[in-house]
C-alpha cells in the first residue's frame, strides 16, 4: 500500500499524506474512515522521517481554491475514495503517490489516467461488489490500502 505508492522518494523532512474525505458525500461514505487513519498513522511512524495526515474535507466550510492547491501540492502521497475529489490531483508534483480506492465499474478509472499522464507512482485498490457507485456507505478494506 504506502510503500508501493512513493513514500520517501523525493523530500528531506515532514513528509504529507493527504486523505480526500467523502464523509459529507450522498455516496460512496467511507464509513470506516477512523479505522482507516489509524492504519494510516500506525504505518506512518514506522517509516523513516516525520509524517503529517492532511484532510481535504467536503464539510463545509470547504477548503478555498487556494487551500485546495497547496494542499495537493505539498502532499507525497494521495489517498482517496473514487470521487470528484481525486480530479485536484492535477495541482499535485510530479512523483506524488497516489493511492485510489476504486470501483469495479468501468467508468470509474480517472485517477488512474491522470496518474499515468501525470507522472505520479500509482496503486489500485480495487472494491468487491455490484452497484457501488450508488452505494451511500462502502467499508474498504484496511489491509489492503
Amino acid at each position: 500500500g504506502l510503500q508501493q505508492a512513493g513514500i520517501g522518494s523525493r523530500q528531506k523532512g515532514t513528509r504529507r499524506l493527504l486523505w480526500i474525505s467523502r464523509s459529507a458525500a450522498t455516496t460512496r461514505r467511507v464509513v470506516n474512515e477512523d479505522a482507516l487513519m489509524s492504519s494510516f498513522r500506525c504505518v506512518l511512524n514506522k517509516s523513516i522521517g516525520r509524517w503529517v495526515i492532511d484532510i481535504f474535507s467536503d464539510i463545509p466550510p470547504l477548503p478555498s481554491a487556494k487551500e485546495t492547491v497547496r494542499l495537493f501540492n505539498s502532499a507525497n502521497i494521495v489517498v482517496g475514495f473514487h470521487g470528484s475529489g481525486q480530479a485536484n490531483q492535477v495541482f499535485c508534483r510530479s512523483g506524488t503517490g497516489v493511492i485510489d480506492i476504486n470501483l469495479p465499474e468501468p467508468h470509474s478509472q480517472y485517477t488512474a489516467h491522470n496518474s499515468y499522464a501525470l507522472d505520479m507512482p500509482y496503486r489500485l485498490v480495487m472494491m468487491q461488489g455490484v452497484g457501488l457507485h450508488q452505494a451511500v456507505n462502502i467499508t474498504v478494506p484496511v489491509g489492503d490500502v
